[in-house]
């Protein structure tokens, strides 16, 4: 979990509702200073118990750039509504939510793929299969903090013994306990009150289902790489040098067998884009100005 450490935007995003044909998301929309003349469209997935604030950080340097970001809820999270069953939130459901995202914000009339996609940690899973789907509508694919399979040690254990108390509690419980064993705390009471009016808003069905997967994902990375290197998708994988999710050699094999740009943000933990936004920022761009060579 990412744990914002403000929640105000900045003066270049709004809080927005994208309209797809896979339902309504909430969203936070940073514009460019000049939108005439914005290099392309970021599309921010997040991770597991995650929400689109967990990007704010980064939406003013991205936006700085020339680029219009778009951070989103997925379905089940925090602001967007989910299906009450498990089933409804397998990746391939996701994937699709995913696609039809980017649909929805690739500009009428626009010739080739628009949408840079950046998914964090379970977000980048998301994204990787929808990039899987329709290599043609991305411009490129950046995972940030994502690994090829399920977690194991003491990530695992954390998963798992939240996915015990979802089994037995309802949410403002597991909100309880979660908060009694020091996860997702910080020193603002603004913070946490955020942290658990969030967890609360979660759809249910999609906690269990995502917990499920984390703890017994299978590695499909070589069936993606084959798609994506075929389709010619620049991909980018990228991690904070401390994360504490998929060790880092984990993250850097699949970096391989993608054919993915590698590289490590220093200083940063699990949620790079919270502890150091702007360094985070500058490797996104960084990462993207090469792929709209490429792509160009």
């Amino acid at each position: 979990m990412s744990t914002p450490r403000f929640l105000d935007l900045p003066g270049c995003a709004r809080a927005e509702r994208i309209e797809t044909t896979r339902g309504t998301f909430a969203a936070h929309v940073a514009e460019p200073a000049d939108s005439a003349t914005a290099r392309g469209i970021a599309l921010l997935v997040p991770g597991f118990t995650g929400s689109k604030e967990d990007f704010i950080g980064i939406l003013e340097p991205l936006s700085a750039r020339g680029y219009r970001v778009v951070a989103v809820d997925p379905r089940g999270h925090y602001q967007t509504p989910g299906p009450d069953d498990e089933s409804g939130y397998a990746p391939g459901e996701q994937a699709e939510d995913v696609v039809a995202l980017v649909v929805a914000l690739t500009p009428d009339g626009h010739r080739g793929p628009a949408v840079h996609l950046v998914g964090h940690s379970l977000g980048g899973v998301m994204a990787r299969h929808a990039a899987q789907a329709r290599p043609d509508l991305v411009r490129s694919l950046a995972l940030l903090c994502t690994g090829p399979a399920a977690l194991s040690g003491d990530p695992a254990e954390l998963v798992a013994r939240q996915l015990a108390a979802l089994e037995q509690y309802d949410l403002a419980k597991v909100a309880e306990l979660r908060e009694q064993a020091g996860e997702g705390t910080n020193p603002s009471r603004r913070i946490k009150r955020f942290l658990r009016k969030r967890f609360v808003a979660n759809n249910k069905a999609a906690l269990l289902a995502e917990s499920r997967y984390l703890l017994g994902a299978p590695d499909r990375v070589d069936d993606v790489a084959v798609v994506l290197r075929d389709a010619g998708l620049p991909i980018l994988v990228t991690h904070g040098s401390s994360d504490d999710a998929w060790p880092s050699a984990e993250q850097r094999e699949m970096a391989e067998r993608l054919g993915a740009t590698y590289t490590v943000i220093a200083g940063s933990g699990h949620s790079p884009a919270v502890d150091d936004p702007v360094t985070t920022a500058d490797v996104l761009c960084d990462f993207w100005k090469r792929a709209e060579l490429l792509t160009t």
